[in-house]
């Protein structure tokens, strides 16, 4: 191998190191560890030889640094340490600055041994050596580094070696090096690559392995050679496991001073389809699944029909780990956002429900797995009632508004009045006096009753013209009566039908301001905030989406990221979101911040009492065609035969589901209609406080005007009837 080395002033000692660390490699260490500068724990170095080197590697060590390496033999053995480079800050004792110490424990020992050096080395390894040894005659060594905060150096490179003490070979385990706790009998599963450790004391100078079935005395054992082998370390490696391999193994080991042989128990258990605990990321959402309380499983739709599912395509798995169990008590989430997180979704064996997506797509996020189970009938607009009263309040401030209309009329009224008493009073003084305020005044009592009732016929017109004329206003009266009668009618109108709340064309408005729920697209009409967009005020984000947005506008409630969330911003809908539907509930009694309705899942709305309210009513049930279904996680439940599993599965049982629905579900139906009636009966609403004060002054005042023409008859005008009663009498 040739190597060309470009040399820069002041970095031959580098690259000297380095190219050191090459030519050990390729002399053939089995393991090289680099140690980084931020050594944080102690770094086990494994195998029979290696290399390390000081933190930082060929780069040079850092400051106050403390770093630590083990080497523990599988059998008694001395540990020989050789370091190359050595460039560590210099001092007398070796122990003040920068140095390396190397102990030992033996068997019998709880404690490490201290530095094993001699002469000036007695505390610590410093200063500048080229190379030297440390051997440990334990099995167990400690290699510590210490740097203070001054001087450093270039640091050093060391290579290790496991030498055995040659003695008779024993197999002492087959677990692998530093197990506490080791059993004769190994567990694996078929189709996956198995390993057996096979750990022995003293030198080998020649290690087999064979198979011997279900006798463990057998003494004709065999060996797969395509499948099996003998690693490095002695073990024997299985690779793509079958149940037919279950047996007892033989280790056999020897060398010149004599043999050893042990046996092992390996069980290749039963590919299990599913995991055996399948973990459930999920929220309460009656009646798709319904928490019932700590240690209470869940029930609902997905409860009663998952396991069934679960059972079919898993099956028992009898010679494996036994059936899948679905575990609701670990990943019970408070609401829809929180079972949406990607943390959640993507976790391995976990199942997440109930989400809503497409028949079609079995796919969620182009990233997961999803299977679709019950197909949603739709979505539930359902309005809060208008206050007691609303309606009345209505209907008198619509008349109290056409007050121009009252205006104009009596304006022509008295105009008219006037033309009557000049075109008359020559023929007719009598009804029509001469004197014009007098004759005006009953020029206009003519045109009004005229205009309103054609007239009480206590006066009438005598000349021509004033004929002429009266004919021209029973006309012109007519129509400004039914303008002014139209326009409290069309009010009434509008008020009895107007109850239909629209979603469509409306503002769309925030109450949690979140570029989670923010179309990517929409964020260029923030520019530089993408990255802190949830800063942002509302009421500025608000006037930069909706330039219009108005606090006088219908807003409706939806669960956060929700489908009927997303349905609402389709339909441009005004939206307040909520974490959950319990928390829309008694805002929209209230009316607060304008809600006007809420957008629910039918099924949903249907169990939820709290939307059977008399103060909430359906105001329509919109067709949105979605399933709700279970998102998959990493892991086995995602691969291709199990999802076309419960893909047939659920495909064959169509009816079943149907059925399982029926029973848990309560039906909501599309509003009847009666809306308007209801509305047009209730403009006079005896239970409403406009009615109730309107009753009581009519009342009120009914009774102190007949009390008052009471006392004036049987008070004041008795008295002077019979006063003038006696005047008589005197005459």
């Amino acid at each position: 191998m040739l190597i060309m080395v470009c040399k820069r002033p002041g970095r031959d000692a580098k690259i000297s190191l380095l190219l050191r660390l090459v030519v050990l490699l390729r002399a053939g260490a089995h393991e090289y560890v680099q140690t980084p500068k931020e050594c944080t724990e102690e770094i086990s170095l494994k195998g029979k030889n290696g290399s390390f080197t000081s933190p930082g590697g060929y780069q040079g060590y850092p400051n106050n640094t403390v770093c630590r390496w083990s080497i523990t033999a599988t059998y008694d053995a001395e540990i020989r340490i050789t370091f190359h480079d050595f460039d560590l800050e210099w001092s007398k004792t070796c122990i003040l600055y920068d140095y390396v110490t190397v102990s030992e424990k033996c068997l019998s020992s709880k404690t490490w041994s201290s530095n094993l050096g001699s002469g000036d080395n007695v505390d610590g390894f410093c200063g500048k050596m080229t190379t030297f040894n440390v051997t440990a005659s334990c099995g167990k060594v400690l290699i510590e580094f210490k740097s203070d905060d001054s001087i450093t150096g270039k640091g050093f490179n060391a290579t290790y070696e496991v030498i055995p003490h040659p003695k008779k070979p024993e197999i002492v385990s087959f677990c692998p090096a530093g197990t506490s706790t080791c059993s004769s009998r190994k567990v694996f599963t078929e189709y996956e690559d198995g390993n057996i450790p096979c750990q022995v004391a003293g030198s080998v100078d020649m290690q087999t392995w064979s198979y011997l079935g279900s006798d463990p005395e057998n003494l004709n054992g065999s060996f797969d050679g395509l499948r099996m082998f003998t690693d490095e370390e002695g073990g024997l490696f299985i690779k793509n496991l079958k149940r037919s391999d279950t047996g007892f193994y033989k280790c056999y080991v020897e060398n010149s001073l004599g043999n050893h042989s042990a046996v092992v128990y390996l069980h290749v258990k039963e590919k299990c389809n599913c995991p055996k605990k399948i973990f459930a990321n999920w929220y309460n959402i009656p009646p798709y699944i319904k928490y019932n309380g700590p240690g209470q499983n869940p029930t609902g739709l997905f409860p009663h029909f998952l396991p069934q599912l679960f059972s079919h395509c898993c099956g028992n798995c009898s010679e494996g780990d036994g059936p899948s169990e679905i575990i609701y008590d670990v990943k019970f989430q408070e609401n829809l956002v929180a079972i949406k997180d990607i943390s959640n979704l993507e976790s391995v064996d976990t199942i997440t429900f109930p989400i809503s997506g497409n028949k079609d797509n079995p796919s969620y996020k182009n990233e997961f797995k999803f299977l679709p189970l019950i197909s949603s009938p739709g979505v539930a607009f359902i309005v809060v009632e208008e206050p007691p009263g609303t309606s009345a309040k209505a209907v008198f401030d619509s008349v109290v508004s056409g007050w121009p209309v009252l205006v104009l009329t009596i304006l022509m009224a008295l105009l008219s009045g006037i033309v009557m008493w000049a075109l008359d009073t020559r023929y007719n003084p009598e009804e029509f006096p001469r004197s014009f305020i007098k004759g005006s005044g009953e020029g206009f009592w003519w045109a009004f009753v005229t205009m309103t009732t054609v007239g009480y016929g206590d006066r009438s017109p005598r000349g021509f013209l004033a004929r002429i004329f009266a004919i021209v206003w029973v006309l012109v009266g007519l129509v400004i009566t039914s303008i002014f009668t139209g326009v409290v009618t069309t009010s009434l109108t509008a008020i009895t039908l107007s109850t239909d709340v629209k979603l469509y064309g409306a503002k769309v408005g925030f109450s949690q301001i979140s570029s989670t729920y923010f179309p990517k697209a929409w964020i260029w009409i923030f520019p530089r905030t993408e990255g802190n967009f949830d800063a942002l005020p509302k009421k500025t984000v608000l006037q930069r989406l909706q330039p219009n947005f108005g606090i006088d506008d219908v807003i409706v409630a939806a669960v956060a990221n929700s489908t009927e969330y997303k349905l609402g911003l389709s339909k441009n809908a005004i939206l307040k979101e909520f974490n959950d539907l319990e928390s829309i509930v008694e805002p929209l009694k209230n009316r607060e911040d304008n809600l006007k309705g809420v957008l629910v899942d039918t099924y949903v709305a249907g169990e939820m009492s709290e939307f059977s309210s008399d103060e909430l009513r359906v105001n329509k049930i919109i067709d949105h065609n979605s399933y709700y279904g279970v998102v998959f996680g990493k892991g086995e439940l995602t691969k291709i035969p199990i999802q076309e599993c419960f893909t047939d599965y659920v495909l064959s049982h169509q009816a079943e589901i149907f059925e399982i629905v029926k029973k848990g579900t309560k039906p909501m139906s599309e509003p009847d209609g009666n809306a308007a009636l209801e509305r047009s009966s209730g403009l006079f609403d005896a239970t409403t406080p406009l009615f109730q004060r309107s009753m009581y002054t009519c009342v009120g005042l009914l009774l102190f005007f007949a009390t008052c023409g009471i006392i004036w008859d049987y008070g004041y005008m008795r008295y002077w009837k019979k006063k003038a009663e006696k005047g008589t009498n005197i005459y």
